[in-house]
């Protein structure tokens, strides 16, 4: 199987479990302290909501799991970050950045066939793109107005100062590719490592505290 079809197929059955799941649970409201501090890309799975970011999310694990590293792409609609989450794909035999919105069950393609990056679908959006669009796909996400793979300003002051720092150690090029999110795609992951962290300072404490009693 071919590497585009390899997407394709990947999309489709994202789209597919999403859906039905939508028709399970869609109609329901589930809260819980855990499922509010902490989101996972399965969340949509057992709480009934979510929209563009859940669907790329969840895709953006199944990719991973088949030796891809997506990248987080939010998009910029009517001056507002994040009014649509899709999905950049680096190839594994060109390692071209190609473009997935797994919300519309969507694979950027031009005219013969290839998939395309974000920057080929920004230049070619009105010539070519929004004429080969899902008949269910809002033309409004157009990438016209910016794309960017973080939220820097998520966390105020301190995620901009981040950004600054990467900036400056790495330049700015390859700050802007970075996609942290994608660090983080499994919280409760992150969550037994920073448990794991805690555990040991505990007993790092308790050993000097035993040395320190019984020299």
């Amino acid at each position: 199987m071919s590497e585009t079809a390899i997407i394709d197929t990947t999309i489709h059955a994202c789209y597919y479990l999403q859906e039905r799941r939508s028709e399970v649970l869609g109609n329901h409201t589930y809260t819980a302290v855990k499922a509010n501090l902490f989101r996972s890309s399965l969340q949509s799975f057992y709480i009934g909501t979510g929209a563009c970011g859940y669907y790329s999310l969840f895709a953006a694990r199944v990719f991973q799991r088949l030796g891809y590293q997506p990248k987080v792409v939010q998009q910029r609609v009517n001056g507002r970050w994040g009014a649509n989450i899709t999905l950049a794909l680096p190839l594994k035999q060109t390692g071209q950045l190609i473009l997935v919105d797994p919300l519309f069950h969507h694979t950027f393609k031009d005219s013969v066939g290839q998939l395309s990056d974000i920057e080929t679908v920004r230049s070619n959006w009105a010539s070519y793109y929004v004429k080969h669009l899902p008949s269910h796909y809002d033309a409004s996400y157009d990438y016209q107005q910016g794309a960017r793979h973080t939220n820097w300003d998520k966390f105020g002051f301190v995620s901009r100062a981040m950004y600054r720092v990467l900036s400056f150690t790495m330049g700015q090029e390859k700050a802007d590719s970075l996609s942290l999110r994608m660090w983080i795609i499994d919280p409760y992951r992150v969550q037994s490592f920073l448990a794991f962290l805690a555990s040991a300072f505990c007993v790092l404490m308790i050993v000097m505290g035993y040395r320190h009693h019984n020299p």
